[in-house]
């Protein structure tokens, strides 16, 4: 699942997607592109990682084990604003991927957000202002509304494995904040790996995360 887009919003047909498809499809895998709503001519109004975004990558997911994929042989691989709803999506009985790779994602909403306003040291201040501004827009202010889109808060009620991928650079998602989503899922007993690129920032090549995906879980590996 795709990131945010902007000004077209293409969806799962969007630059780095179709290339990524045509490998894994190319090695034997079921692939598929899921696009956010409010994408990729997708029905919408988007809502910022939430509920609906959650319920969109739960519906493709659970379609494609319909036609046969093995569950337990699956990645989910959410990128920036994917990575955050695929880290809240797959909670409380939901059908669940063997491995979750959550890349470039903000796992604490609460603390994201008081990052930004206190100037986003370290980051891109102005582009941290625009992506908060957005998210107030389709998603609000309140604290229900942020907790709802933290994986920090949700992901540890699930139960598969997790490889968190991160650019050490990153102007919009803090280390801190990869931090804190890997003591979460560690507390709650949960398998989780990471992959950090020292000079990565937010955009990431696909080879990184499946590099760390060979090392970690070879029989999985594209």
């Amino acid at each position: 699942m795709h990131g945010h887009q902007f000004p077209e919003r293409p969806g799962g047909r969007g630059r780095l997607t179709p290339p990524l498809i045509e490998r894994l499809t190319g090695r034997g895998w079921i692939a598929a592109a899921v696009s956010q709503p409010g994408y990729g001519g997708s029905s919408g109004p988007p809502d910022c990682c939430g509920p609906r975004t959650q319920a969109a990558l739960r519906i493709a997911f659970r379609h494609l084990v319909e036609r046969g994929a093995d569950p337990t042989r699956s990645i989910v691989w959410g990128i920036s604003r994917g990575a955050v709803a695929a880290s809240c999506a797959f909670v409380d009985g939901a059908p669940e991927p063997g491995v979750l790779v959550l890349q470039s994602g903000t796992y604490d909403m609460e603390g994201w957000v008081s990052w930004v306003r206190a100037g986003a040291p370290g980051g891109n201040a102005e582009l941290a202002n625009a992506i908060l501004a957005n998210q107030e827009r389709e998603a609000g202010r309140n604290l229900d509304a942020l907790r709802a889109r933290s994986g920090v808060v949700q992901a540890p009620r699930g139960r598969c494995d997790v490889l968190i991928v991160h650019g050490a650079r990153d102007p919009q998602a803090p280390s801190e904040d990869r931090a804190r989503m890997l003591a979460a899922l560690q507390l709650a007993g949960r398998r989780v790996e990471t992959a950090v690129m020292p000079e990565g920032e937010h955009a990431l090549p696909p080879r990184f995360a499946m590099e760390a995906l060979a090392e970690h879980w070879p029989h999985l590996a594209p």
